[in-house]
């Protein structure tokens, strides 16, 4: 039986890539080990260095054994993944293995680089240009991913999607919560400005004033650098019915996806498919974002949500009015987001779509 190696974050992380591999548990399939790149605990400087050289002394001695037929590695394009990821690439090639490269988020302004550094560019073609396997989060990434690397596009590419968790599923009415009040928005992200937390904060601000004999409450959920800015912001503008919830998971995730009804997330981050937008979509929250990444693969204008490209609070006030003020076009995207999510974006069908491109790989079924 062919063995397949997964190189993730540690699962203890916080972060999409590392709930992704968590949630759809490849790893207990016989034939499906993970390989950790990173560590989620803290480190001195020192100790970083020893742990990411041994590391990959591991992962070397784990190429050679010869074991794994496949090695799947999951890089984001920004400076951090780039170089750490390259090397983990390099060795595969070096070690002869089938290579498949899942691209995970994407910075624009490091892509910018790669194409003005000479070295950038070397290393882009040489490690991950070498693939003849890609998984790409959009459409939009496919273009970009070809103008870096050229012979990519006569290659096997796939386009996929992150995961929405469904363990809390059997909890949701999806008719109760197209009709619940007050309206609960959410923004379920980690707390930095690129993720859009003052547009959304002020977004909210003006639809409470709007709707001023309404009841409204916005959770935040998320921590990060900008958290304690965001509550200065929020008091130094008087914004009532802002609840900042820190890092949520689990069952207070699950509840906090079960009680919200509009999900508000206005990202110019670097994104790849955020889990939020997916997951608020299961749970039957029309989607109120940016044209930013995979997100308009999955949201579309005024059909199952509302996207903008600017970054003036002004049109997503104007969305989140729409929403607020029809209550008829708030339940059908309610409806059409959770149906959507519920066929294409649950761990089970995920996980079945993922395991099928192992097996046009390696030519073999792979059992979950």
């Amino acid at each position: 039986m062919k063995k397949i190696l997964v190189l993730t974050p540690d699962l203890k992380n916080i972060g999409g890539v590392a709930n992704y591999y968590k949630t759809l548990a490849l790893n207990q399939a016989e034939n499906i080990d993970y390989f950790y790149v990173n560590s989620a605990s803290s480190e001195s400087p020192i100790k970083k260095v020893i742990r990411i050289i041994s590391n990959y002394i591991v992962y070397w001695k784990k190429l050679k054994s010869k074991e794994y037929s496949l090695v799947h590695i999951n890089p984001s394009l920004d400076r951090k993944s780039f170089y750490r990821d390259a090397f983990f690439t390099f060795f595969a090639i070096a070690a002869k293995k089938e290579i498949l490269i899942f691209f995970r988020g994407w910075n624009e302004k490091f892509e910018e680089q790669i194409h003005k550094s000479s070295l950038k560019h070397f290393i882009f073609n040489n490690t991950f240009g070498k693939s003849q396997n890609l998984i790409l989060l959009s459409s939009y990434f496919q273009q970009k991913v070809k103008k870096l690397a050229p012979l990519i596009g006569k290659r096997h590419l796939w386009l996929e999607t992150t995961v929405a968790d469904d363990k809390f599923l059997p909890l949701l009415d999806i008719n109760i919560k197209s009709q619940s009040s007050p309206v609960n928005f959410l923004f379920l992200a980690r707390l930095v400005k690129e993720k859009g937390i003052f547009i959304a904060l002020d977004t909210f601000e003006a639809i409470q004033k709007k709707y001023s004999s309404q009841e409204f409450n916005f959770f935040v959920g998320g921590d990060g650098p900008d958290l304690q800015a965001a509550k200065e912001y929020t008091r130094g503008n008087a914004i009532s019915n802002v609840h900042f919830l820190g890092f949520v998971s689990g069952d207070k995730k699950g509840e906090l996806l079960l009680k919200s009804h509009i999900l508000l997330f206005p990202t110019f981050h670097g994104e790849g498919l955020p889990n939020t937008v997916l997951e608020a979509m299961l749970y039957g929250m029309p989607v109120i974002s940016r044209v930013n990444a995979g997100i308009p693969d999955v949201v579309t204008h005024e059909e199952n949500g509302f996207l903008s490209e600017s970054l003036s609070s002004e049109e997503f006030i104007e969305f989140a009015d729409m929403l607020i003020s029809n209550k008829q076009v708030f339940k059908e995207m309610v409806l059409k987001n959770h149906n959507k999510a519920k066929n294409l974006y649950i761990r089970d069908k995920v996980k079945e779509r993922l395991l099928g491109i192992y097996n046009e790989i390696l030519n073999e079924n792979i059992c979950p």
